[in-house]
């Protein structure tokens, strides 16, 4: 194996952030000594030090900021800028966007070719999808929806039929036909009764079933809208093009940081017995070194938040030269600046800690698929061996974390405070020295603690041997792409983020049993409001009790998306997908589908008209008040609220213009929860299609409102989201059908049982009731299984053969992908940890020369 190594050539491009940072050269802060600062400091100094500090005008520390640059930015952000903006400007000199000035009507505008081009297909597919409900539900509430408001009017207004049965169901007439006057909801016993009665009841279940194949084909409806608008336009969606992420492979749980001739003997491993053709040369065209940068992040932002205090404070020292508390706060920023810096370069100088993952791009997908598949196990075996792995990780980060407050903590376990004997000339002077007393500083001599440091902390490394062993597997996920990578949260532990997830996980599920437990509640209360006859209390108590499920159920998303944003997952995709994943399901089938399996459960009878009812006034109540939710969404009114305290408020002297552009640039569209709530309508009209159509009556017109309404909000109030992608639409509508799909099936059933049941006591023969009660478990079996299966290939049968959709590949618009050690290397630009140190530096260096 040692020979292996010897005979591997490695010619890929390597980022090793630390080596970078090391072999990198660059002023050093520790050649200011401050120590001979705090031995010649004299209050005569402060005023060559003040006409020092000049105002940075750098990329990311634009000084002091400028409200119309920020609103500049604002308008670029927009699909078309407002029209209270009159500047002549055409793009945004920090991000270098343009600014849309082309007005578009929301009524008439088509929204893919407004953002196809630079948005993809994801936010235009919503719309899609919107239209696709409205139309679905008008022809079901036309057909089916009309016909059975007429049978169960026609049902209440015939005397003869309610004279005909017993005694004791002639008296539930009342009640049922007061909640049809109100709703067209009468309990199934009573149409089945009354259809047996005119010997109509085959032609009602032919209704019925027409109307549930109708609601159980819908998934592939949306499959076929979403398909066919990828591949109609295929040559503008991004996503259809990038190669980088097929090529790419995630390495984690490493037990050491492995050299790239070691990696690349893994990967020799692999291919020798996966795919022998392609050993002879070399494979790997990148590979990345992930480190935690998080604790120089961290510093580096009370680094920015004292470095804006000490310009204010310079530009107050510039008007009142004497303000003697203003002078000793100037000392201590300077003071609180250096040891800043100090304790960055400590950082860098020691090494950020490494994360035990990497990231390998090779130069072909046969290569990566050959790698994933020799190293990829079973469930169970990755569970075992990522346990144990990120066991052995958890030690070796403590163990990394432990350098780095040793390397903080030697800049301060000796503080010494500076010489004011020399500057206390007169009284006068007492306030400037109180102040500046509680500064602390660093020991004398940083580069010995230093070395002593390094030292320290290579008998801190584990001990692994070089040699590469052939028995031991690498942990191997498929790469990501580069645009969706958080490279701060990819460093993050993986224990720490598997416990959030459970936690996250865990809060929606409690919100959803107790939300359950409400909602039953709430049925109990009403049956014994309605024994002692307090109709108008009834529903009073339906409708506060509706309204704390709701906000229960809007609180419970809120809770999920804060504490899945604390998870920190690697990439935006997996963040989304994780709140799609452990939410949806519970919100599905806890919140919304909960009261339809206890009313349908209860509802055995002519009286039991309750249960329905409370179903309608439930989800007309929700899809109300959730609407007013969407349209004063928590991002938006957030945004508005911080945008009009900044406007009313603004001191330019308070940010730097990057930091004003951020808290003025708009909030992403909420696409996710845009998407959750047109399916809630969506299925709430498919549910109560079997049980009161009625509800379309509301359904119908919050989903036309909300169409031209977000058309609205994609023009003019919100940025689009280019990370949310039309895969993770497509998953999202898949996880929501995969749910819905079962319990449009157990409401149809349950319904036939009802007739079944009905049929039984008249003593008639119901074996056309068994047919269709047969049909139904068939259709739900063989449909769920194919939209779980084969949803794909009729799709594409849809798209490709009937309505004749073909790709089309074009060279204009090429996509040029950014390398990972190109976007690795611009995060960490952004955050201006090295442009504010070179700043600080150049500050000190002017200080000590005129002091």
């Amino acid at each position: 194996m040692r020979n292996t190594l010897k005979e591997l050539n490695m010619e890929a491009d390597v980022l090793d952030f630390n080596e970078a940072h090391k072999s990198r050269r660059s002023i050093n802060p520790m050649r200011f000594s401050m120590t001979k600062i705090k031995q010649s400091l004299r209050l005569e100094d402060l005023d060559n030090w003040i006409n020092q500090i000049k105002y940075p005008q750098s990329k990311n520390y634009q000084y002091p900021a400028s409200l119309q640059l920020a609103e500049i930015h604002r308008q670029s952000c927009y699909l078309q800028k407002e029209k209270t903006f009159t500047q002549n400007v055409t793009k945004c000199e920090c991000c270098q966007q343009n600014i849309r000035h082309k007005q578009h009507n929301m009524f008439t505008a088509d929204m893919y070719d407004i953002m196809v081009h630079d948005y993809g297909i994801s936010t235009p597919l919503y719309f899609s999808i919107l239209k696709l409900h409205i139309i679905i539900l008008l022809i079901l509430g036309c057909s089916y929806g009309v016909y059975f408001c007429y049978l169960t009017t026609k049902i209440c207004s015939d005397d003869e039929f309610w004279n005909n049965l017993a005694d004791q169901i002639k008296e539930t007439r009342f009640p049922n036909c007061e909640v049809q006057s109100k709703s067209f909801i009468l309990p199934q016993e009573v149409i089945v009764e009354y259809l047996l009665s005119k010997g109509k009841h085959i032609s009602y279940l032919i209704y019925t079933f027409a109307c549930y194949l109708s609601v159980m084909m819908t998934p592939f409806m949306h499959e076929i809208i979403i398909r066919a608008k990828q591949i109609k336009y295929w040559n503008y969606e991004q996503l259809n093009h990038i190669k980088y992420h097929k090529l790419t492979l995630y390495i984690k749980h490493l037990p050491k940081k492995f050299s790239e001739q070691e990696i690349l003997v893994y990967i020799h491993n692999a291919l020798q017995k996966e795919n022998p053709d392609y050993l002879n040369g070399n494979s790997l065209d990148e590979l990345v070194y992930i480190y935690d940068i998080h604790p120089v992040k961290e510093i580096n932002l009370q680094r920015q938040e004292n470095y804006i205090k000490l310009l204010k404070v310079s530009q107050e020292l510039k008007k009142d030269i004497q303000n003697m508390e203003l002078k000793g706060e100037f000392i201590d920023l300077i003071m609180k600046l250096m040891h800043q810096t100090k304790q960055i370069a400590a950082i860098m100088k020691v090494g950020l800690p490494f994360t035990n993952k990497v990231i390998v791009k090779f130069n072909n997908a046969k290569v990566a698929n050959s790698v994933y598949n020799h190293y990829s196990k079973s469930i169970f075996r990755r569970i075992v061996s990522s346990t144990k792995a990120m066991l052995g990780q958890a030690q070796d980060y403590k163990k990394q974390q432990l350098r780095l407050e040793m390397s903080q903590s030697m800049l301060t376990d000796s503080p010494s405070q500076i010489d004011y004997s020399a500057m206390k000339e007169s009284p006068s002077q007492e306030l400037c020295l109180q102040r500046s007393k509680s500064v602390e500083v660093v020991s004398k001599d940083l580069t010995k603690s230093l070395a002593e440091l390094m030292e320290f902390s290579q008998h801190l490394d584990i001990q692994l041997p070089s040699q590469i062993e052939d028995h031991k597997d690498l942990n191997i996920q498929r790469g990501f792409r580069q645009d969706d990578i958080y490279w701060e949260n990819i460093g993050m532990h993986t224990i720490k983020r598997f416990i959030l997830r459970i936690m996250t996980t865990s809060i929606t599920l409690v919100v959803g049993l107790i939300s359950m437990g409400l909602f039953e509640f709430l049925f109990i209360e009403q049956q014994s409001f309605k024994k002692s006859g307090e109709v108008l209390k009834m529903e009073l108590y339906a409708n506060l009790l509706a309204l704390c499920i709701i906000f229960l159920a809007v609180f419970s998303n809120i809770i999920v998306v804060i504490m899945t944003l604390k998870s920190k997952r690697s990439t935006y995709s997996l963040q989304e997908r994780n709140i799609i994943t452990f939410t949806t399901p519970i919100q599905q089938i806890c919140i919304i589908s909960f009261p339809y399996f206890l009313a349908l459960f209860v509802d055995k009878g002519f009286e039991n008209i309750t249960p329905l009812y409370t179903l309608f006034v439930l989800a007309r109540i929700r899809i109300i008040f959730k609407g007013l939710i969407g349209i004063f969404h928590v991002r938006q009114v957030s945004f508005w609220s911080r945008r009009r305290k900044l406007i009313k408020t603004f001191n330019p002297l308070n940010y730097f213009q990057k930091e004003l552009n951020e808290l003025m640039t708009p909030s992403l569209f909420p696409i996710r929860s845009r998407i959750l709530y047109t399916f809630f309508i969506f299925s709430t009209g498919l549910l109560m299609m079997l049980i009161g159509p009625f509800i379309l009556v509301i359904c119908i017109p919050f989903q036309i409102i909300f169409y031209f309404y977000d058309k609205y909000c994609v023009l003019n109030v919100y940025r689009v989201d280019q990370q949310f992608t039309f895969e993770l639409l497509r998953y999202l509508v898949k996880v929501m059908q995969i749910i819905m799909i079962p319990i449009y099936a157990y409401v149809y059933i349950q319904l036939l049982y009802s007739g079944i049941s009905q049929g039984k006591q008249h003593q008639l023969n119901p074996n056309y009731d068994y047919y269709f009660l047969y049909s139904a478990y068939g259709i739900f079996g063989s449909l769920f299984l194919m939209y779980i299966f084969l949803k794909k290939q009729i799709a594409n049968f849809f798209v490709y053969k009937i309505l004749r959709y073909t790709k089309k590949y074009t060279n204009k618009d090429e996509i040029i992908e950014k390398s990972y050690f190109q976007s690795y290397s611009e995060y960490f630009d952004k955050l201006g940890v090295e442009e504010l140190s070179q700043l600080l530096i150049n500050t000190f260096k002017s200080m000590q020369y005129h002091s």
